[in-house]
């Protein structure tokens, strides 16, 4: 059996963040993946404008951009590519579901993020998103 290649952005401004992301990543029985990995915004947007990706990982909180905001500008360059939304904000339900609304796939918390976890979200991310578009 081949293994499948999953093209990722992460734009995410904390190299510690982006390496626990990278370490849940690698080796996964079944499954490559190809991590792309930007710090903020700007250059997230001229990533997707280069290159086409299967999945976008992205921080909320970057220095160029906060908060949803950060979203609407990446779901509306990207309309033909799940975002997954990783924040460290923790329990803020609204923020949950204004995310879902505006576009993505999923929300992540940070804290929540495990070498068990990440990959499968990042995979039904994807067929998720073939399915329905």
């Amino acid at each position: 059996m081949s293994q499948e290649i999953a093209k990722i952005l992460l734009v995410e401004d904390s190299p510690l963040q982006a390496k626990v992301i990278k370490d849940c990543l690698e080796n996964k029985e079944g499954t490559c993946f190809e991590l792309n990995h930007v710090a903020d915004l700007q250059q997230g947007l001229n990533a997707v404008s280069e290159n086409t990706f299967d999945v976008i990982l992205l921080d909320l909180t970057l220095p160029d951009s906060e908060g949803l905001d950060t979203a609407a500008k990446m779901l509306a360059k990207t309309p033909n590519t799940p975002v997954i939304i990783l924040s460290a904000l923790e329990d803020d339900p609204k923020l949950f579901v204004e995310a879902a609304r505006i576009g993505a796939q999923d929300f992540i918390i940070k804290t929540e993020i495990k070498p068990q976890i990440l990959p499968r979200s990042i995979l039904f991310a994807i067929e998720r998103y073939k399915k329905y578009h």
